[in-house]
């Protein structure tokens, strides 16, 4: 997932062709006709829905550590509790970012110290370049005119690394197999944002937490971050925002479903990142906050 931010007029001179980035699940999708994008659609859910599954609940398992470990030297543990500590945490950094000059985001990063020593000392300097993938050109299936039958169930084995898919490659066979060219949708999805005045912004899939622990499929929490700081914050903000958003996030998740750490079944209630946020969002209205 990546930020989407405003674009000036292009200055005069030759345009040079953007670099690829990482393909999200909706790559394109809603510039398919109905039947492809549903077809594409099926596709997706069926090869990536246990993989998301495992992620979802190994972040919550990550989030429900960390919280257990900030809160040891309280008596009687709670979720519910975290939950309102992680909001708060969230909500006083999110003041202390309105209340610098022009409502902007600081330059200087005046986060948690032990975060800013946790990033690498490139990442502490403002507009640090978005993360850029590799190029990479996986040996794709036939495309559906030339091979029959192809079942997208069997990419799992081929687009895999250490238990976990290679979602890009997994996105670029599924588009093959559907006989559709998924540089080509990519490339009319980044027309469409063109003309909108809008780039996207890629931020990578990576985050640091106090320790300097290295977190994987944080894509989601670092989009948000970025979007609400603007272009001029800092990697080390972006960095620190979007692990308070992710601890106070998955804290309500966790708060409304316990069992979802530690084995318990998911289901279709959350496919994705972005499906926890109503929870928190419900969780914050009940509350009146």
């Amino acid at each position: 997932m990546s930020a989407a931010e405003a674009i000036a007029s292009p200055p005069p001179g030759p345009v040079s062709r953007p670099k690829r980035r990482r393909a999200s699940s909706t790559e394109g999708s809603f510039l398919l006709d109905a039947d492809e994008a549903t077809r594409v659609q099926q596709a997706i859910e069926a090869s990536l829905h246990q993989d998301m599954k495992r992620r979802l609940a190994g972040s919550l398992q990550e989030t429900r550590a960390d919280l257990e470990a900030l809160h040891a030297e309280e008596a009687g543990f709670s979720l519910h509790h975290a939950r309102r500590r992680a909001s708060s945490d969230l909500s006083d950094f999110v003041r202390s970012r309105e209340a610098t000059p022009l409502l902007g985001p600081s330059l200087v990063p005046a986060g948690s110290p032990a975060l800013s020593s946790a990033l690498p000392a490139a990442a502490c300097s403002p507009a640090s370049p978005p993360f850029a993938s590799p190029i990479i050109a996986p040996s794709l299936p036939p495309l559906a005119s030339e091979q029959e039958g192809v079942d997208v169930n069997d990419f799992g084995g081929l687009y895999s690394h250490e238990g976990l898919l290679d979602h890009e490659q997994l996105m670029m066979a599924i588009y093959a197999s559907e006989g559709l060219d998924f540089l080509e949708v990519q490339g009319k999805a980044h027309s469409f944002l063109k003309d909108i005045g809008l780039r996207p912004h890629d931020l990578g899939i990576k985050n640091v937490d106090e320790e300097g622990n290295t977190m994987i499929n944080q894509c989601f929490y670092l989009s948000l971050a970025r979007g609400y700081l603007g272009h001029e914050a800092s990697h080390a903000d972006i960095s620190e925002l979007a692990l308070r958003l992710k601890r106070a996030i998955e804290a309500a998740v966790l708060a409304e479903h316990p069992d979802w750490a530690v084995g318990g079944d998911i289901g279709k209630e959350a496919m994705a990142f972005a499906d926890f946020l109503p929870l928190a969002m419900k969780a914050c209205g009940d509350e009146g906050s």
